[in-house]
């Protein structure tokens, strides 16, 4: 727990310094305000606890400078403590979820998680294990080969295609269709540290590349979705955006999928809604996940000319 709150603070004075809480907030201030939310929890209720204790027992009895301090430290000491008592309440409010994601974005825009780059390299060479497979056995090859990525995994989907088209470089041989789709991403928070220069690098090769057909899907609904980001313009890619050939950006329609009683109900449950990106449809739409990963429709033709079931009417009795 103690290395975690070191982290936090590490992550949090780094972001400050590079004033990432207003650049991220242009992308949706309820993310930015929940990614905050251990901060303010851990440092500042604190700090406004040590303050008003402090100041109540100087306007009780007048205090010497030894005696504020000491004063400050025991009502630290019982700050720390009512923190460490609620720690299982601050878990049924996804505190401890929320202060990992924040402390493994920052960790991997700095480039602090061999680990987890390890696994991205693991995964990718799967990938290409298979693409070796079918280009050897054509007749067996799928049409199309999709990455998917949700939320934070969407970081990692951009990571795993960024390396496959590295691998296969100029390669012309006939390949799967090779395709990308990020959903609820919350791409900025790795992208745009200054540290992260490898990260949009890599983001830079899929915008570019024709090789590969990158949908991203959105909802202003979800609170931990970057609602408006295009890395196009938003990161600070060196090439112009008329050479751009990714990601399409689409809307995920959560509030026209889910009936209005049930939409009333989720939209105050920020991880409810945010997990609406990977759940069945009420209501056909353009968005529909399992046709999209499972369907006929390639991703760009998806993205492009979606083709949406519509409700049939019940056959009518002679």
């Amino acid at each position: 727990m103690l290395r975690q709150l070191a982290l936090l603070a590490r992550s949090v004075v780094s972001g400050l310094a590079q004033g990432l809480f207003f650049k991220t907030a242009r992308f949706g201030w309820p993310y930015t305000l929940l990614s905050a939310f251990p901060f303010f929890v851990v440092f500042v209720v604190p700090a406004l606890l040590i303050s008003a204790g402090t100041a109540l027992f100087a306007v009780l009895k007048p205090l010497s400078p030894m005696e504020t301090v000491g004063a400050a430290l025991i009502c630290a000491v019982a700050a720390g403590t009512g923190l460490y008592a609620i720690r299982k309440a601050l878990g049924r409010l996804f505190f401890w979820h929320i202060l990992s994601i924040r402390i493994f974005f920052w960790q991997h825009a700095t480039g602090r998680r061999p680990d987890y780059e390890a696994r991205i390299a693991l995964f990718s060479e799967r990938i290409l294990t298979e693409l070796a497979q079918w280009r050897a056995h054509p007749a067996e090859a799928p049409d199309e080969v999709m990455i998917v990525g949700h939320s934070l995994g969407a970081a990692m989907a951009v990571e795993v295609a960024a390396r496959i088209l590295a691998r296969l470089g100029t390669d012309d041989r006939p390949l799967p269709r090779l395709s990308l789709v990020t959903l609820g991403s919350g791409l900025p928070f790795v992208a745009l540290p200054k540290e992260a220069v490898g990260i949009r690098a890599r983001i830079a090769s899929l915008v570019y590349s024709d090789r590969i057909a990158w949908c991203d899907y959105q909802a202003p609904q979800d609170w931990l979705n970057c609602y408006g980001f295009n890395p196009i313009f938003d990161i600070g890619l060196e090439r112009p955006a008329f050479l751009a050939h990714n990601p399409l950006i689409r809307s995920a329609g959560v509030k026209d999928r889910i009936p209005e009683c049930d939409y009333k109900r989720l939209r105050l449950r920020p991880f409810h809604m945010h997990f609406q990106f990977l759940k069945a449809n009420f209501r056909p739409g353009e968005y529909d996940f399992f046709e999209m990963i499972l369907g006929r429709q390639s991703l760009l033709g998806r993205a492009l000319r979606p083709n949406c079931r519509r409700p049939v009417a019940p056959a009518q009795d002679p």
